[in-house]
């Protein structure tokens, strides 16, 4: 059985995802770029105890093999197949979704995304934050940020409202 806990290497949205998932109903998940840290975290339900609904983009064909071989088939995931950089033409943010994760692997997919999704998701947690001046910039815009700098590389939440104090003193 494939397990968070199994998880090594490039995993550190992992406490940011974990301290999320404890302070907040996140019920439905947009993933831009499926992993083998993420994806496993969000169907946790000792990590997201209210998920109902994973919904996970990825551009990359092999990669989307690989995770269907390990990730167990559920009726609350569903991972669909993008063309490579598209994300942000491709992949929608669907009406009603609580948090979007974004780790794909085009730094021009990122910004486009971050972009896009101010105004349509209430929380936005982005991998990779200190990877380019762009993707900083295009975060600029949301209202509220928390950059999680204890591990790298950072990740940042974007929040159209203030994210609770729990959340804060979790990360800080």
């Amino acid at each position: 059985m494939f397990t968070v806990d199994r998880v090594t290497g490039c995993a550190s949205h992992l406490p940011v995802l974990k301290a999320l998932g404890r302070h907040l109903p996140i019920r439905r998940v947009v993933e831009y770029g499926a992993g083998l840290a993420s994806t496993p975290a969000f169907l946790d339900q000792s990590i997201f105890p209210c998920l109902e609904s994973l919904l996970s983009y990825e551009d990359m064909r092999l990669w989307v093999n690989k995770l269907l071989s390990e990730l167990p088939p559920t009726d609350r995931w569903r991972i669909v197949k993008v063309t490579e950089g598209s994300y942000g033409a491709e992949a929608p943010f669907p009406a009603g979704y609580d948090l979007a994760f974004i780790d794909t692997a085009f730094a021009d997919s990122r910004v486009v995304l971050v972009t896009r999704l101010l105004g349509g998701a209430p929380i936005v947690v982005l991998h990779d934050y200190d990877g380019t001046v762009a993707y900083k910039q295009a975060a600029s815009s949301w209202p509220h940020r928390l950059v999680y700098t204890k591990a790298k590389p950072q990740t940042a939440i974007l929040s159209a409202a203030p994210l609770p104090v729990a959340v804060h003193e979790v990360l800080g």
